[in-house]
Order: structure tokens, then sequence, then C-alpha cells
């Protein structure tokens, strides 16, 4: 009978054990993707920067004038078998002009002015309607099956917002390079 109770003991403090045991799950992601593009700005004075030529304040009077349109392009290579699934970006500038948030916000010492940015070449651009958040830019057409490369054609222009002041015009767009 002893033993008996001994046994049951044993087994008892085994459940017990068990009983405190702790279980759960661990979830993996990842991607695997079939390419990586290759960025490259053109058109900029340097592999960041675009330079727009210098403007007469007088040529920004008025709410809505543009000045100056100026193209660049960030173009991709590399991109093997991209164009069937797509490849755009996504452009997100710094900040947001006060008056216009479709507008790039001058940092500079000018006042009343921003940078409209666009798709297209000059004198055929759409501007992008950023609202105050990042607009995409469309598919990039890819061309070449095996060394795909392609273009995203863009103009930046000053932009008034009222009378301008004379000044420096600093502003930032920051770009996604994105996979579909």
């Amino acid at each position: 009978m002893k033993i008996k109770h001994l046994a049951l003991a044993f087994v008892a403090m085994g459940a017990a054990n068990m009983a405190m045991a702790d279980t759960g799950t661990i979830n993996f992601t990842g991607q695997v993707i079939q390419d990586s593009c290759a960025t490259a700005l053109t058109g900029g004075a340097s592999a960041t920067a675009v330079t727009l030529a210098t403007v007469n304040r007088t040529a920004l009077a008025t709410a809505g004038d543009t000045a100056n349109e100026t193209a660049f392009s960030l173009d991709v290579t590399g991109c093997e078998g991209a164009d069937a699934r797509g490849v755009h970006f996504t452009l997100t500038p710094a900040s947001f002009d006060t008056t216009n948030n479709s507008l790039i916000a001058n940092t500079g010492t000018a006042t009343n002015v921003g940078i409209e940015i666009a798709r297209g070449t000059i004198g055929s651009s759409t501007p992008y309607a950023f609202a105050g958040a990042a607009a995409s830019s469309g598919n990039v057409a890819i061309t070449g099956a095996t060394a795909g490369t392609g273009s995203l054609p863009l103009t930046a222009k000053y932009k008034a917002t009222g009378n301008a002041t004379a000044g420096t015009v600093l502003a930032a767009l920051g770009w996604t390079l994105v996979y579909d």
C-alpha cells in the first residue's frame, strides 16, 4: 500500500512539472526578390543634387507663378524581370509648404516660394499632388529582358505661394524604390 501511495505521489509530481511548461510559436518572415535594381540621378549637379537656375523675384510675384523648370530623372539599371511585376518610386518631401501642401517646403531664406515636382519632360509634365503625403511615381517602364533599365523623367520648378522675396531656396525630396 505504501508503495502504491509513493508511486501516485511521483506521478503527481511529474504532472505538476508538466503543467508548468510553456509553449509558443515563432513566426519567420522574409522575402526573396527576383532582382535588385540599381538607381542613379541623372541631370543633377551631382548624384544627389538638382540645381534650379537663378530667378528674379519679379517672376514669382503672384501666388501660382512658376519659373525655371529643370529636368532630371531617377534611373534604374539591372532590373532583371522587373517589367512583369512593376517598379516604381515613392517620393516623399522632407517637409511641405504650409500654404500649398503639394509643394516641397523651402527651408532657405526666400519667402513665399516652394518647389513643384512633376512627372514628365519640360513642357509636358504633370505635377504631383502630394497633398501633404508621399506620392507614388507610377510604374517605370523597364526595357531589356536580362539587364532591364528604365527612367522616371521628372521636372522641378519654383512656384510662388505669394509675392516671393529674394533669398536662397533649399528643399529636399526623399525617394524609395519599390518593387510591386
